[in-house]
């Protein structure tokens, strides 16, 4: 198949490249069709909310688009690469601040998380992961701290570290997650309530 030659106006695409780059988003939206119910679930769970729900699984199809543009290797387990995907781009929204519209010269306050959506998720890191993946998936990947410093705060090795992020993110990424959830007993109340303060505190030693 001739591939659209670039115009040699700098100012616009050329039709042609435009039609083939849609040509494969729509493909590639149709091969994922069966997965995008699955994926919404997942995202609801995530956000909440069934409108931030559509929005971030259309987020994590358009990222899915453009990393499968950019591997040569196969994509084995769709759903999984997917659920990582939408996670990733969730924890982006999450740490992104919101932008807020104050007058001049007038200081707006810090963002508090919401302590009910805290404990609801700090309630499945708990009950899915391990202690050492739990707070290895928090420090790293909600508040970016780098592995050396997370390594001195949890008295083990960068290595032991990186080996924990990955069991973690592998647990709350699997598709039969639910089914573990379902397996396992969650925290009582008092441990939640305790976890939620310091997170919201950012109370590393809690």
């Amino acid at each position: 198949m001739p591939q659209p030659s670039l115009s040699p106006d700098l100012g616009r695409l050329p039709q042609p490249l435009l039609a083939t780059a849609q040509a494969a988003r729509r493909e590639f939206l149709v091969a994922l069709e069966p997965l995008r119910g699955e994926l919404f679930r997942y995202c609801r769970r995530l956000t909440g909310s069934v409108w931030d729900a559509e929005d971030l699984a259309q987020e994590a199809l358009a990222r899915a688009f453009t990393r499968a543009a950019q591997t040569h290797q196969p994509v084995e387990r769709p759903m999984a690469w997917l659920v990582r995907i939408a996670t990733n781009a969730y924890l982006d929204q999450v740490r992104r601040p919101a932008p807020l519209l104050v007058e001049p010269g007038e200081r707006a306050a810090p963002a508090a998380a919401d302590p009910a959506e805290v404990r609801d998720a700090l309630a499945e890191m708990t009950t899915l992961l391990a202690p050492q993946e739990r707070a290895a998936v928090v420090l790293k990947d909600v508040f970016d701290l780098p592995l050396k410093e997370i390594a001195a705060m949890l008295s083990t090795t960068q290595g032991a570290v990186k080996a924990a992020l990955h069991r973690g993110r592998s647990r709350l990424a699997d598709p039969q997650r639910d089914a573990a959830l379902a397996r396992r007993t969650a925290p009582d109340r008092e441990t939640l309530d305790a976890l939620a303060g310091a997170f919201t505190r950012t109370t590393w030693t809690g």
